[in-house]
């Protein structure tokens, strides 16, 4: 799969081959990554014109991020060597992550935690709490009332 693309004012093409990727500018390499940990997807949207992959070298704890157009999108899910995460319309603080990941010597499993959409749920009370997430009193709530309010509005003073 060739990806045309730019990375800042560079115009770029990525090539996915069997041994990784390989990302140039008018012919000379500007990153090869030959332990690709996560492919991700970011600001995917019909009104925008361009779109973000990212390509993590999992050897230098490094994400590349690549402009490419909208259209180029199922390109990408149809031909990345690993499942495609996408990672919403927000890009995160790659920076920051990479530094982190660096300083506590992050593994693939680290990086895909950070973007996974797993979280631990008791279905059982979420149910009880009201599936849109409104706040419903319990029984106990709605008849342990301390407050009357006939026996304020019954007195009169004349």
């Amino acid at each position: 799969m060739n990806l045309a693309g730019t990375i800042g004012t560079k115009a770029v093409i990525a090539t996915v081959t069997p041994e990784g990727i390989e990302i140039k500018h008018n012919g000379a390499v500007l990153h090869r990554i030959s332990e690709l940990w996560m492919v991700g997807l970011q600001r995917v949207s019909q009104q925008l014109k361009t779109c973000d992959v990212v390509w993590l070298d999992g050897a230098t704890q490094t994400p590349v991020v690549q402009s490419i157009v909208q259209s180029d999108v199922q390109t990408v899910l149809n031909h990345a060597p690993m499942g495609v995460i996408l990672l919403g319309m927000d890009p995160p603080p790659w920076p920051k992550l990479s530094a982190t990941a660096k300083r506590h010597n992050w593994h693939k499993e680290d990086w895909l935690h950070v973007f996974s959409d797993d979280v631990d749920i008791d279905v059982e009370n979420s149910k009880e709490e009201g599936s849109d997430g409104e706040w419903l009193p319990s029984d106990e709530e709605e008849s342990d009332s301390d407050f009357d309010s006939d026996s304020d509005m019954s007195e009169d003073d004349d």
